[in-house]
């Protein structure tokens, strides 16, 4: 009976490997915090910006949820401040999650590491924030209070 446990585990295991952050950079979120990822070409952009204020204008809902969120341009990550992420290598995120190199909008990833939710520019916080909360976790962590 262990043993076949431990090839039920193995199995899913590797099932969910090719789907969880697996980049070494992003790894420091597992399990604690849901992110949000804007990506484009640079971080100055008008719909990098527009976004970046519709989420930063729920802060309230962004902190409830544990979500991070990280600018994911074509040559570097930024944090909500601007500040470099050296650690982070767009290119690693892109192929992480399969996202195509000339697209543009939201990718909202779970505590476990998988994506969850991807849209083009704008993305409204409510719809991601009704996302979320229809999640098993999210729910566990309501009821717990």
């Amino acid at each position: 009976m262990r043993i076949k446990n431990y090839f039920i585990l193995l199995i899913l295991s590797a099932a969910m490997s090719g789907t969880t952050m697996n980049a070494q950079s992003l790894k420091e979120y597992l399990w604690k915090n849901r992110l949000i990822l804007l990506l484009a070409d640079e971080f100055e952009e008008e719909a990098v910006q527009n976004q970046l204020s519709l989420l930063l204008n729920a802060s309230e809902g962004l902190d409830e949820r544990d979500i991070k969120i990280l600018i994911v341009g074509r040559k570097e990550v930024f944090n909500i401040t601007k500040t470099v992420q050296t650690q982070l290598k767009p290119q690693e995120i892109l192929t992480e999650f399969q996202i195509m190199p000339n697209f543009e909008g939201i990718l909202l990833i779970g505590k476990d590491g998988t994506p969850k939710h991807q849209a083009e520019f704008p993305c409204n916080p409510a719809m991601l924030f009704d996302i979320i909360d229809s999640m098993p976790m999210r729910q566990a962590e309501m009821n717990k209070g």
